[in-house]
C-alpha cells in the first residue's frame, strides 16, 4: 500500500511541475517585435464613436506625449502634466498627474501610433 502511494505522490509532484511550467510559458512577455515606445508623438486624430478623423486645428487635439525610456514622461496641451507609463504587449497604460491629483488612461501601441481612450474619446497620437 505504501508503495502505491510513493507512485501517486510522485506522479503528482510531475503533474504540478508540468501544469506550472506550463503556465509560465504561456505568461511570458508580450509582443517584444515591437519598437520601444520611446519619444514623442503628437495628437493627430480623435473617434468620437463614428471612426477616427483628422485633427485640423491643433488646439482641438491633446497635444504631444513624450514618452521617456524609464516610464516616465510629459503631457503636453492645455495643461502640461507628468505621467508615469506601461507598456504589456500592445497595451498601454498612462497615469497622468497634475496638481496632486491622478487619472489613468488606457490604450494601445502598434508600433507607430498610441491610441489612448480619454474621457470615453479615442485620441491617436503620431511620432
Amino acid at each position: 500500500m505504501k508503495k502505491h502511494r510513493k507512485v501517486y505522490q510522485i506522479g503528482f509532484l510531475i503533474t504540478l511541475l508540468l501544469a506550472m511550467s506550463l503556465s509560465l510559458v504561456a505568461c511570458g512577455g508580450g509582443n517584444s517585435d515591437l519598437p520601444p515606445l520611446v519619444g514623442s508623438y503628437k495628437s493627430t486624430q480623435k473617434d468620437e464613436g463614428d471612426g477616427f478623423e483628422v485633427i485640423d486645428d491643433p488646439n482641438m487635439g491633446f497635444g504631444v506625449i513624450t514618452f521617456n525610456e524609464d516610464g516616465t514622461g510629459e503631457w503636453a496641451y492645455a495643461l502640461d502634466t507628468t505621467i508615469t507609463w506601461k507598456l504589456k504587449g500592445e497595451n498601454l497604460t498612462v497615469v497622468e498627474t497634475y496638481e496632486g491629483t491622478e487619472d489613468t488612461w488606457k490604450g494601445t501601441y502598434d508600433g507607430e501610433k498610441v491610441i489612448l481612450d480619454v474621457w470615453g474619446i479615442k485620441h491617436m497620437f503620431e511620432k
